[in-house]
Formats: structure tokens, C-alpha cells, sequence
């Protein structure tokens, strides 16, 4: 135990404490910028994110989390639980410390000035709550002493009116692949001035993503296209809203056809406290035992083909190198309209696949859904697909091996299930004929070759 000083102990005597206490302080605006402030209750109408259009985003629903599982006596449970007989050697001989100001405990915090524009203001996220967010990780989880929090660039009008950090690892610790995915966490940043109080409430009481374009212009719908994008590109699930006075924590399902959030925080709670939120978010993020675990739910698997080759120097950062196929391969499918994951096609050997050395027992749902849609060009001279998720599955830790018929060689596709850790696809209405895939739970960077039959009308049972 530390000595306490003139204005306290250091946040590592007590990480608990010390998070229960910290506090954002009141981030003021510079009186040029708060001419242009919307008044109380009106949106700003300033939101202009240039996002891609056109294609079809797959979010299908947007659901409010209980108050249960974000509550302070849940996080603070896990919080009990998890930073327990700490070996603090880390956090006392470090270079860095936390940033927020904290009754009872000696922290140095250097504010910015009143924010004028978008770089002031990115530097109250990343100087003050971002920065003593990766201070009590890299304290209390050893494994993430070479994570970091990193700001990526927005180009064009974008960068003008957000900033979006992620929390990853230095490209050199990359030396194998570990449990927690390379973007555990994306954090998009707004100035009030751009993002109002009543926009965020906006974006929380957002229920479903449009796909009409009168639409699309809206504030709260260009936002929710901009953070899904991200998270897509990124491979993140979690990702949090801010305009520093109001905190938006929210998830996405494994297919991304679902998100969740949760009900708006303010800079100044204290049950919990915004680090204590942002700390079991990003423990979220990175699958800690102990932190939120979403419902599992059906969940739509839509496949577009495509009528040209992906070449594998050009694949999506989802698709494994080892994704094979047999030379009488003739068509590239993209599955999810972003290349959340994909089926390709180009010359080599069936061997070079890998065959994950398990089996589950599926029972499908039996719930067709609907293909592409018409209107998307997509289906242009390719085949229709139609496919159902969502199965139940049970490990039985048995080989297994597909042999496909000769006559279904061009037919023979692999699957990429690194996307998901609990999913099963059925393809059917590939020349008429039913057809299946799975992909065996937890079988991430896995490859699971699987020849399409042309059965009766039943659909085939994995055997």
C-alpha cells in the first residue's frame, strides 16, 4: 500500500475504488462554438456523414438492452471478481497513468481547453476517458499490455465531423493469433455541436435500418450506416456513441443482422460511472469471462452471387488464404452485402482444403428466408440462393470428411467460419436442389468443404 500523498493514493492501491470515483469533468464550449450550439430538446440538423450508398445493409432489428446486464451492481460484480490479487508491478513502474480526476486518489489530468473544433475536441475523448481506459486494462489484464488505443482517419467531409478510435494491438505483438478479435472496440466521437443531445437519443430510439433512399439522409439512419460499415470493416462488435456529455454503449450480433443498446449515460453518472462502463464494454469486446453475453437468436444469412473471380490477393480481411476450391469452381459468391465473409472460386487442388476435426448435430429451423433483393442487380445471369441460420449444434468431437460425388464437383464450395463462433447455413435453390453447409461452433480461421447434392426434397442431414 502506497503512502498516501497531499491529494491521495494512485489509482493502482485500489483500481475498484478508484473506478467508482472517477469522474469526466464538465467539458466546457468556447464561446465562438457555442453560437452555433443547437438549443436544449433540438437536433442539430449538422450531421452530414458521407457513407456508402447503394447495396443493401443486413441490419434487420435494433433492440434496447435490459438494464440488467450494464448495471452497476453487475459491473461491479465483475469488477470484484476480475481485479482481484493483482500483481500491480505494471501499474506502478509504468510510464503512463489514469487521467481522470477521482476524490481520495493523486492523479495528474491536463485538461484541453474549451473545444472550437474537431481536434480539440478528440483530444477531451483520447486524453481523458480513452486514456485511462487503456491504462486500467493494460493494469489489471496482462494480456493486453500491448493493446492500445489508436485514431483512424477519416478522410473527406468525414473528417470534419467525427473521429473514431479502436482498441488494438502493436502490429509486432501480432505474432499469434489470440482469443480477442484485432478491433475489440470501436469508439465514435461527435462534438455536441454536431451531435445533440436529442440526436442521440435519435440514434438510441433507432429500431431498424431503411433501405428506402428518402430515408438514408436522415441523421440518426447515416449514422448507424457509418458505425455499422466501421464495425464491418474492422471486425468489431462493440462499439460506443459519444458527444462526451452523453455515452451510447452498443453490440452487434455475430451475422450483424442484429444490434443492441443500451439506454443513454451521461458524462457525470455515478451508478455506474462512465469508466466503469466503458471498462465492461471493452472487457466485452475482448470475450472476458464474465461480461455481457447477448441471447442467441435466429439470424438471416443472405448470399449474393457474384458473376466474376476474387483474385486471393484482393480478398476481403475476413476470407482465410486457405479458402480452396477445385478447379470446376465457376462462380464467387459474397456473402453479406459488406464481404463479412465469403465463398470463392479460383483453381486448386481439393486437398489444399482443411477439414475442421469436428462434428455438431444440426437441427434446422426450417425457416426460408428471403434472397437478394430483385431490385439489387445482384441476380443478374447468376443463381438465386436462398438460406436459413440459426441451429442448434452439439459438439461430438468426431472426424469428419466429405466425399463429394464426382458429378457435384462444380458444385464444391468452402466456407470461411471465422466470422462467427456458433452458426450453420443452408443453401438451397441452387438449380432447384436443396444443399447444405455448416460451420462447426468455435471453429474460428477453420475451413469446412462440403459438396452441394442434388437430394430429394428433403433437406439432407449432416451425417
Amino acid at each position: 500500500m502506497s503512502i498516501p500523498g497531499a491529494f491521495g493514493v494512485p489509482p493502482h492501491d485500489d483500481f475498484k475504488s478508484y473506478m467508482q470515483r472517477a469522474q469526466l469533468p464538465l467539458m466546457a464550449i468556447s464561446k465562438a462554438r457555442a453560437q452555433s450550439m443547437p438549443a436544449d430538446g433540438e437536433h442539430s440538423h449538422r450531421n452530414k456523414l458521407q457513407v456508402l450508398q447503394g447495396g443493401r445493409r443486413r441490419l434487420e432489428v435494433i433492440e434496447k438492452l435490459p438494464s440488467g446486464p450494464v448495471e452497476a451492481d453487475t459491473i461491479r460484480e465483475f469488477l470484484a471478481k476480475s481485479i482481484s490479487g493483482l500483481d500491480c508491478a505494471y501499474a506502478a513502474d509504468a510510464s503512463e497513468s489514469a487521467s481522470l480526476p477521482a476524490a481520495g486518489f493523486d492523479v495528474s489530468s491536463l485538461r484541453p481547453g474549451p473545444p472550437r473544433d474537431m481536434n480539440s475536441f478528440a483530444r477531451w475523448i483520447e486524453d481523458g476517458p480513452l486514456r485511462t481506459l487503456g491504462y486500467l486494462m493494460r493494469s489489471t489484464v496482462s494480456e493486453t499490455q500491448s493493446w492500445f488505443f489508436e485514431q483512424l482517419y477519416e478522410g473527406g467531409i468525414n473528417a470534419k465531423l467525427i473521429r473514431v478510435f479502436r482498441w488494438t494491438q502493436e502490429k509486432d505483438a501480432l505474432q499469434e493469433a489470440s482469443q480477442a478479435d484485432e478491433t475489440s472496440l470501436l469508439v465514435f466521437a461527435q462534438p455536441p455541436w454536431i451531435l445533440a443531445p436529442a440526436d442521440v437519443n435519435s440514434f438510441y430510439e433507432c429500431t431498424s435500418l431503411p433501405d428506402e433512399p428518402s430515408a438514408k439522409k436522415r441523421s440518426k439512419y447515416v449514422l448507424w450506416a457509418q458505425i455499422y460499415d466501421s464495425c464491418i470493416a474492422r471486425k468489431s462488435y462493440h462499439f460506443v456513441l459519444t458527444n462526451y456529455t452523453n455515452w451510447v454503449f452498443g453490440t452487434f450480433s455475430p451475422g450483424y443482422t442484429r444490434a443492441y443498446v443500451c439506454a443513454t449515460s451521461r458524462f457525470d453518472g455515478t451508478d455506474p460511472t462512465i469508466i466503469e462502463l466503458l471498462y465492461y464494454w471493452l472487457a466485452s469486446g475482448m470475450r472476458i469471462p464474465g461480461t455481457l453475453q447477448l441471447p442467441e437468436v435466429p439470424e438471416v444469412v443472405y448470399i449474393e452471387p457474384i458473376t466474376h473471380a476474387v483474385a486471393p490477393e484482393r480478398a476481403h480481411a475476413f476470407t482465410s488464404t486457405a479458402l480452396l476450391a477445385t478447379p470446376a469452381f465457376r462462380e464467387t459468391a459474397s456473402l453479406s452485402g459488406f464481404d463479412t465473409f465469403s465463398l470463392s472460386s479460383w483453381g486448386c487442388p481439393t486437398e489444399t482444403a482443411t477439414v475442421v476435426p469436428e462434428q455438431a448435430e444440426m437441427t434446422p429451423t426450417k425457416t426460408f428466408l428471403p434472397g437478394p433483393d430483385p431490385d439489387s442487380g445482384l441476380l443478374r445471369n447468376t443463381e438465386r440462393f436462398v438460406a436459413t441460420h440459426s441451429w442448434t449444434s452439439r459438439i461430438a468431437n468426431i472426424p469428419v470428411e466429405p466425399v463429394p460425388e464426382q458429378d457435384d464437383l462444380d458444385k464444391q464450395s468452402s466456407v470461411n467460419s471465422a466470422w462467427s463462433t456458433h452458426s450453420a447455413v443452408t443453401i438451397s435453390a441452387l438449380n432447384g436442389h436443396p444443399a447444405s453447409h455448416w460451420v462447426a461452433p468455435h471453429a474460428r480461421g477453420k475451413i469446412i468443404p462440403r459438396a452441394f447434392k442434388a437430394p430429394p426434397d428433403a433437406i439432407p442431414e449432416e451425417v
